[in-house]
């Protein structure tokens, strides 16, 4: 009976967690993350680097009126531009 209920809540994590989408990208100037690896020597073809993807800075902002997030570069930006940021 324990087992049902624990089935259950995993099955639901499930399907909360599928349709949840973190905000990867700048509403403003739609940067978005990039691949990044390390520059290693005396790597083969058979000894990969391994490659992570570099997520950008998005801070919470006021533009607008509304509060979103925005990264960094807008930010300065905006700032250099006197809009309210």
């Amino acid at each position: 009976m324990m087992l049902i209920g624990v089935a259950i809540i995993a099955i639901l994590m499930y399907y909360v967690n599928a349709n949840y989408k973190p905000m990867t990208r700048c509403p403003l100037c739609g940067k978005k993350p990039s691949m990044k690896t390390t520059r290693v020597l005396l790597r083969g073809h058979y000894n990969p680097t391994s490659r992570k993807r570099a997520m950008i800075n998005l801070q919470w902002a006021r533009v607008d009126g509304k509060r979103t997030r925005v990264c960094t570069d807008c930010i300065k930006t905006l700032a250099k531009r006197a809009i309210t940021a």
